[in-house]
Parts: structure tokens; sequence; C-alpha cells
């Protein structure tokens, strides 16, 4: 796919828009990885805060747009990518909308899952 390239064009340069087929690992292993660091930091912030587990619409859209912020004004200027992000009004709204939905999937799954429950619970006294 092609958000595989940026992704790691933020490591390699821009080597990846070259390698074709076998940096293809490389690439979905990277995103992999960013999208589990991302997803870890929401369920470590639901441990703290109860906020987040029970209101996670609310906290996975927000989560999300500080993803479009961080990654947009803050990873991809200090990274080796060759681009600049998009400010153009249809590529902010598609990125924008992209991080909010993952930050959803985030905060919901976290939900269900107990994220963060287990940090409050006591073991019973024996």
């Amino acid at each position: 796919p092609v958000i595989l390239y940026p992704i790691a064009s933020g490591i390699l340069g821009a080597q990846p828009f070259r390698a074709g087929l076998p940096s293809a690992l490389t690439r979905l292993a990277l995103q992999w990885a960013m999208s589990l660091l991302i997803a870890g930091v929401y369920v470590a912030m639901a441990q703290r805060w109860a906020h987040l587990r029970r209101h996670p619409v609310g906290g996975g859209i927000a989560y999300g747009i500080i993803i479009y912020v961080v990654m947009n004004f803050v990873v991809v200027p200090l990274s080796a990518a060759p681009f600049k992000p998009s400010l153009l009004p249809r590529k902010v709204v598609e990125n924008l909308l992209a991080m909010v939905l993952f930050g959803l999937i985030v905060a919901v799954a976290t939900r269900w899952a107990g994220g963060g429950d287990r940090a409050r619970r006591v073991a019973p006294s024996a």
C-alpha cells in the first residue's frame, strides 16, 4: 500500500520510494511497530485516567487529533522523510480523519478489553 512508503521514508529517507518489493517487509514492520507504539501510549494513558476508559469515543477522537498533530508537525519534520506534510485542505481532512478513526479504534478496543481496569484491580486477600 501507498501509506507504507512515506512511513518507511521517515527512517530510511528516499530509499523506500526506489526499493520496490524488497523493502515491503521493512515498510510493513515499521507501520505495525508505529501503530502498536501509538496504541500502547493510549492504553498507558487509559490506565492513569479513568475518563478515557469511561468515554472512549471522546478520548479516541481527541487522541486521533493529537496523533495527527504530533505526526505532521513533530515526527515528520524531524525524520529523514524526503517530503513535508501536505497542507492542502483535502489532504489535511483525509489524514485527520484517518488518525481520528485510528484513535477511535484504539480507544474502543481498549474499553472492550478492559484496558486500564487491570491497574485499578486489587488482588483479593488470602
